[in-house]
């Protein structure tokens, strides 16, 4: 095995082993990435700085950069191509000339997440019992403790590819704790405060189905209505109260509808009815449009990929 060394950054940080096998691997990885964003419009790195964007719109090219760990030269080249294809754009805050902050334009806001669900219907029981086995030995290897997601895609022939490991929870953890029953926020304060987990990988159980949508302001304005959705296992997390204003400084996202039940069909009634009962009056919302993903006959079927906003 020949192995070489890699810099972990451009300014002397610590150096890496890397073997020709692992570099063979990672350039196998970014034709099969490339692949499968081909069909959206997308290339490597757009979707990681969407993603970001949603949390962080109207970051500095150095927040983004380091938020995605992406060399300043490769974003710059990044952001070029978002803003050819109208998806960013770069504007100057306070009359400051040296620092552009980058804002998602319209076009730009329709490739992001908007709905979650687990188990995923794509998966299978061996893939997922594989993808376990790879997460828990990689946290192992690396001693990582805390929270972190870790994501992957999958490919028609079955295979999945690592993309990326993010060190905090992300927006999607809810269908994860409304399936398992394990709070992860309050599991991510307890192990930073050095108390020891009371359960292990072999005590968590995945049984039912929960789907979660993002549900986000299409414009501001004042709150005059808000009706939640109710019942057992319907959770709507938000900040929103009666008469306060949205404004367009901060993130758009208003609440994340989550529910959950024994089977995919009973989840996805139950987030019909529970989208039909939300009620967020004064403000335009994107609530029918979550109501189309939910009734469209692909989404249903669980046969859908990343083409799938694009072809709708």
């Amino acid at each position: 095995m020949i192995w070489k060394h890699i810099k972990s950054g451009s300014k002397g940080y610590d150096e890496w082993p890397i073997s020709e096998e692992m570099l063979s691997a990672g350039r196998i990885k970014k034709k099969k990435l490339m692949e499968q964003l081909k069909d959206t419009g997308l290339t490597l790195g757009q979707p990681k700085v969407l993603d970001y964007l949603k949390e962080h719109d109207g970051a500095s090219q150095k927040g983004i950069a380091a938020g995605c760990l992406i060399e300043a030269g490769s974003l710059t080249s990044i952001l070029n191509r978002m803003e050819e294809k109208d998806l960013i754009e770069r504007k100057m805050l306070n009359g400051n000339r040296r620092t552009f902050h980058i804002f998602m334009t319209e076009s730009g806001k329709k490739n992001q997440k908007l709905v979650e669900e687990t188990p995923s219907p794509a998966v299978s029981e061996k893939q997922r019992e594989n993808m376990i086995r790879v997460i828990t030995d990689a946290v192992k290897q690396i001693g990582y403790v805390g929270a972190g997601t870790l994501e992957f895609l999958l490919d028609g022939a079955g295979n999945f590819w690592f993309m990326e490991m993010n060190v905090r929870l992300q927006v999607e953890h809810c269908v994860t704790e409304i399936l398992t029953g394990i709070d992860i926020v309050k599991w991510q304060i307890r192990i930073a405060a050095g108390i020891e987990l009371n359960f292990t990988q072999a005590d968590i159980r995945i049984m039912g189905s929960a789907i979660e949508c993002r549900i986000n302001a299409q414009n501001c304005g004042k709150l005059e209505f808000l009706h939640i959705p109710g019942g057992p296992s319907v959770r709507f997390d938000t900040f929103l109260v009666e008469g306060m204003r949205v404004v367009p400084f901060y993130d758009s996202l208003l609440g994340k509808l989550i529910v959950y039940a024994k089977t995919r069909e009973e989840t996805l009634r139950k987030m019909r009815a529970s989208l039909c009962e939300l009620v967020i009056d004064g403000i335009k919302t994107n609530v029918e449009e979550q109501l189309c993903i939910v009734e469209d006959d692909r989404f249903s079927s669980g046969n859908y990929d990343l083409t799938f906003m694009g072809n709708r």
